[in-house]
């Protein structure tokens, strides 16, 4: 199946185009949280801790602002040339990026992080609406698989690169890294041809934010099951911006560990996430199996629960222990395959979801609602950076405070999913057959 869709001359340009957005995203994001977490930044009169959620919740805050556009966006134009323009922009973002490594300036550093959420939110639309204008119908679950998959081997391969980068001090090098990739991107976004995207010219963008909201608000409240499976996605969001704004700290302070177990452990949970999501595409057998989304939330827990349980004390280590000393201690590989089944159940539990937008909108409103689904995960995120500051206030340990907020994803998946007739239905039939 994954080298069919490989020889679809649409989908396959689509795919490097996505994948290396999410590349240089996390290039920048990765170097930017590993410098704020183990060189001691302090800006805005906050300390390393805070900084790293609060950078994290300027990254997504452009989902908030600029989703009503990007939906319209989607809609009313060819997603081919909006692909075209997103990729244009985010080369001037990188060279504007590059300004700040070459100067050393975190606050150009952190508005180009900015402008990279703002770019993320005009392709995000494209990114999960435009695969049923590429494959047949029952290869949507599958192809959706695939499109996650890629997404975080991206994540991890932008993530093992911004990590080594963070290492070095090589300003050119950094840049060159980010300007080649947007180079390449813009490349295979003119290799994907424009024919057979529908497109709905009626649709406004207007010059009201707040209308915007207003109005896909409306559209999305109309179709109620979207609406419900658009919140249990975001849920996931909370989770997972909440583990990743833990992890430098997570890492530092509790595993007394360097950047570079910082790196390992992204590389775990961006690969967990993978292979849970083209697993869940997989066991899928092209349908949409929302009955997945309960049981991977249970899995979630209990795998938190035993992260927390073997590493409840901060480790007595005077300085950090590199990669290969981690990996040495008692609990490292329970540790390591605590956190991959924690994203190996994440990639199972969002699968479905994205699967059942793009089947269950109505004609002509995906792009929109893929939008509203954007601004209600960003709104998770703002809330859960908010949540992170606030424990790291009570001075709680980072291995507690994943564990509480992954009880509040289970129990806020659980209540979503099963005060819904028609999901728990779902489930019920689907525990009945087997």
């Amino acid at each position: 199946m994954f080298s069919s869709l490989f020889a679809n001359k649409k989908f396959s340009p689509f795919f490097w185009v996505m994948f290396l957005c999410a590349f240089n995203d996390n290039i920048i994001k990765n170097i930017l949280m590993i410098l704020i977490a183990y060189k001691g930044v302090e800006l805005f009169g906050l300390g390393p801790g805070p900084l790293v959620a609060v950078v994290s919740a300027l990254f997504i805050l452009p989902f908030v602002l600029f989703s009503p556009y990007s939906g319209v966006l989607s809609d009313k134009y060819n997603r081919v040339t909006v692909t075209r323009y997103v990729k244009w922009a985010e080369l001037v973002i990188m060279l504007i990026a590059s300004i700040g490594f070459a100067t050393n300036n975190y606050y150009i550093l952190i508005f180009s992080l900015f402008l990279m959420g703002t770019q993320s939110t005009f392709f995000g639309p494209v990114k999960y609406s435009i695969p049923p204008e590429l494959v047949a119908r029952q290869d949507i679950s599958i192809a959706t698989g695939y499109i996650e998959l890629g997404t975080f081997i991206a994540i991890l391969l932008g993530t093992i690169l911004g990590g080594y980068l963070s290492s070095i001090d090589s300003w050119l090098l950094i840049s060159a890294v980010l300007v080649l990739v947007s180079v390449v991107g813009i490349i295979f976004s003119y290799l994907q041809p424009l024919s057979d995207i529908k497109t709905n010219t009626e649709l406004t963008l207007g010059y009201n934010i707040l209308a915007g909201h207003g109005k896909l608000y409306a559209l999305i409240k109309k179709q109620g099951l979207v609406l419900r499976a658009i919140v249990l996605n975001s849920i996931f969001w909370f989770l997972g911006a909440g583990i990743l704004t833990l992890l430098p700290t997570f890492c530092k302070d509790m595993l007394r560990a360097s950047e570079q177990v910082v790196t390992l452990f992204l590389a775990i949970f961006t690969v967990g996430i993978a292979v849970g999501s083209i697993v869940c595409g997989k066991l899928s057998n092209h349908k949409v199996e929302l009955a997945f989304v309960p049981l991977a939330a249970v899995g979630v827990l209990i795998f938190s629960f035993d992260l927390y349980w073997i590493n409840q004390t901060v480790v007595a280590q005077d300085g950090l222990a590199n990669l290969s000393q981690y990996l040495d201690r008692n609990h490292s590989l329970r540790t390591m395959i605590d956190f991959f089944a924690i994203s190996f159940f994440g990639g199972v539990y969002i699968v479905p979801l994205y699967a059942y937008f793009q089947e269950s909108s109505l004609e002509g409103t995906l792009s929109r609602v893929i939008a509203a689904n954007n601004i209600i995960n960003a709104l998770f995120m703002v809330v859960v950076s908010g949540l992170m500051m606030l424990l790291f206030s009570f001075q709680l340990t980072a291995s507690l405070n994943i564990l509480v907020v992954s009880i509040l994803f289970f129990v806020a998946s659980i209540v979503v999913f099963f005060t819904s007739s028609q999901f728990k239905k779902v489930f019920l039939n689907k525990f009945n057959k087997s």
